[in-house]
């Protein structure tokens, strides 16, 4: 059974209904947890036929043994970025490699193309999709690890919006101190998504750390307040 392969993550493929009507199964893209081969990512789409059968395959070259930490985010119905990042527990701030996926339909064949890839100097903590301007379409946001001083104190998160066709950076967005948990979403009546997050504003060495909740206007990073400080990391939020 291809579904009792070890997976890192797993979409769902919308597909219209049958000529009367009727539902038809979803598609699934698939990533792989085990790669084809050294610094390699497979990706998947599986057709519940008699069984969940593998129409179209894909072996991404991440051109990095280290960027273990995998998952996709989607951008649309048929388009999605392939985060591989170093994962939380390898020490440095790390890299990144981000490259684009689109499932295609074409003479009555699917296939999963890779339409871009862009590459960072810093590992991705987190990542999700927003409407950053309000005009209807998806961007990629991530928040990249946190820059800590020689003391240990917290730096500053920096947050990146890529252009969800090209992957090159729109805009950087460095907060002080680190993020912890958080959602995207419409939080005022300005258009465009905003980030609500808990966020520490400075991080003694050895020191108590509050955390407060504020909103992240991602247009223009405008932050503001939402809630007063809070005792504990991050509100008691497990940082992503």
């Amino acid at each position: 059974n291809r579904l009792e392969t070890p997976m890192a993550d797993l979409a769902v493929l919308e597909v219209p209904a049958g000529d009367g009507g009727e539902p038809v199964t979803p598609m699934l893209l698939v990533l792989d947890a085990a790669d084809p081969m050294p610094a390699h990512a497979r990706l998947a789409v599986l057709q519940r036929r008699q069984a969940w059968d593998e129409i179209a395959t894909l072996d991404v070259d991440l051109q990095r043994n280290d960027v273990s930490a995998r998952w996709l985010v989607a951008l649309g119905p048929r388009t999605f970025a392939l985060i591989a990042t170093a994962p939380t527990s390898a020490t440095g701030t790390g890299h990144a490699t981000v490259v684009g996926i689109e499932v295609r339909e074409a003479s009555g064949s699917t296939a999963l193309v890779e339409t871009a890839r862009s590459r960072l100097d810093r590992a991705v903590e987190s990542a999700g999709a927003a409407d950053v301007d309000g005009f209807g379409e998806a961007e990629l946001v991530v928040g990249l690890r946190p820059i800590y001083d020689s003391s240990g104190s917290c730096g500053t998160t920096s947050l990146q919006v890529m252009d969800s066709a090209s992957f090159d950076v729109r805009r950087s967005i460095d907060t002080a101190g680190a993020l912890g948990g958080g959602a995207l979403g419409r939080w005022d009546d300005v258009p465009g998504d905003d980030l609500l997050a808990y966020a520490t504003p400075d991080c003694p060495p050895g020191g108590p750390v509050d955390s407060r909740l504020v909103s992240l206007r991602l247009r223009d990073g405008t932050q503001t307040p939402v809630a007063g400080p809070i005792a504990g990391p991050f509100g008691g939020v497990v940082p992503p």
